[in-house]
This record gives C-alpha cells, sequence and structure tokens, in this order.
C-alpha cells in the first residue's frame, strides 16, 4: 500500500517542498527566495502535484517545519499545512528543522562520532540545538542554548563523542576547545520523508488547533 505525503520547510530563506511516497522522495521543489515563502510556497506546491500529475486528494499526511527558525517562515509554512490538512481531512505531523539538517547531513557523510549536535544560531550567544543518534533519532529535543564553559562542557559529559553541525558552527563554538565541528547547513524537506512517514506509522501526530512552531 503507497502512502502520499507533502512536506513543507519553510524555516530558513530556502522555501522547499517534497512529495513522499511512504519513505521515499518521489520530487522536491525548493527556491531560495529570502523572505517571498508567502508569495511562492502555494505555486510551488501546485507546481510540485503538477510536474507528478498528482491529485492533492489522494495525500494521507502532510508534514511541517516545527523549528527552530525564522518567524514568517514557519509561520506561513504553519499556516499552509494546517489549512490542507484541515481541508482534506489528513494528519498533520511536525519535524524539527534541526533533525532535517541531521538527515541531510546523514545523506551525504559518514558520521564516525556517537552523537551529532545539530544547531541553529540564535540572537547573541544563543543557539539553537537537537542531539541525535548515529541513525537521526532524536535523544535531546530542540532547545535554546546559552554558548557558555558550563553549558557545553554539561553537554559533553551527557552525551560523549559528539559532533557539531550548523550554520556558521565555527563561529558559535571558536573559544572553546576539544569540539568536533563542521559547517553545515541544508533544511531540504526531502530529508523529513523518513521521519514523517515513521511518526505518521506510529500515530504521532500534531493538534490542528494547538500546533505552535519554534521561532526563533
Amino acid at each position: 500500500m503507497r502512502v502520499y505525503s507533502l512536506h513543507i520547510e519553510t524555516s530558513t530563506t530556502l522555501c522547499s517542498v517534497a512529495l513522499g511516497i511512504n519513505d521515499q522522495c518521489q520530487d522536491v521543489l525548493e527556491v531560495d527566495d529570502g523572505e517571498f515563502h508567502s508569495e511562492r510556497l502555494h505555486l510551488m506546491i501546485e507546481e510540485l502535484f503538477r510536474r507528478n500529475s498528482f491529485e492533492k486528494r489522494n495525500l494521507d499526511f502532510i508534514s511541517v517545519s516545527n523549528g527552530p527558525g525564522s518567524y514568517t517562515g514557519l509561520r506561513i509554512g504553519a499556516a499552509t499545512a494546517k489549512t490542507i490538512a484541515y481541508v482534506l481531512n489528513i494528519p498533520l505531523i511536525s519535524i524539527s528543522s534541526l533533525q532535517t539538517q541531521v538527515y541531510a547531513f546523514l545523506n551525504k557523510n559518514t558520521l564516525n562520532k556517537k552523537h551529532i549536535a545539530s544547531i541553529m544560531p540564535a540572537r547573541g550567544k544563543k543557539i539553537y540545538l537537537g542531539i541525535y543518534d548515529i541513525h537521526g533519532k532524536e535523544i535531546l529535543s530542540p532547545q535554546g542554548l546559552v554558548v557558555n564553559k558550563e553549558s557545553l562542557n554539561y553537554l559533553i559529559e551527557q552525551y560523549t563523542d559528539m559532533l557539531f553541525i550548523g550554520k556558521n558552527v565555527e563561529n558559535a563554538l571558536k573559544d572553546f576547545e576539544g569540539l568536533t565541528y563542521q559547517h553545515f547547513v541544508n533544511y531540504s524537506s526531502q530529508f523529513m520523508i523518513q521521519e514523517a512517514y515513521s511518526k505518521y506509522i506510529s500515530s504521532q501526530i500534531e493538534n490542528l488547533i494547538y500546533f505552535e512552531p519554534l521561532y526563533i
């Protein structure tokens, strides 16, 4: 039995939509459009369906990024996903942008560490961080963290043998010794599909009324 899904990632300047079949990506469409998600997102979804000869009514579920990320981008993505889910009466599933980044990293790299910390810069010395295993599964849910010696030492003690990845990660961690990090940025919606399908199978769905993303 085939399960069809739509995936929306708008947490950064990248506007990305993907069509999934079970846990595989059928097609992905994306534009790094800066602040214009509101103008492009609906058109991109329609184009994605058109070029795959797919009818929206055949969707089984929809997933959307729950952040962290841009307030405007996440709000637009969430509003669109919630509307489609409501109209079609299908489940809404949320995926952390930090976890999407991990799946993208693992798709292109072999991890020789026990843990992977996915980060996104915030204001000042604050970052958002989530910790995942070598298969991309969540160990520590995304949360804000003020970068200092105490907070990093605690993480290293709790989650040994860890690689930090993310945008400008070298700047966030440059004052701390003994950390392994790699600049990596990829929030493509195609890397939401595996985790979203797993959540769909296990009925980990969001409440359409109360769902809100994690804004920076």
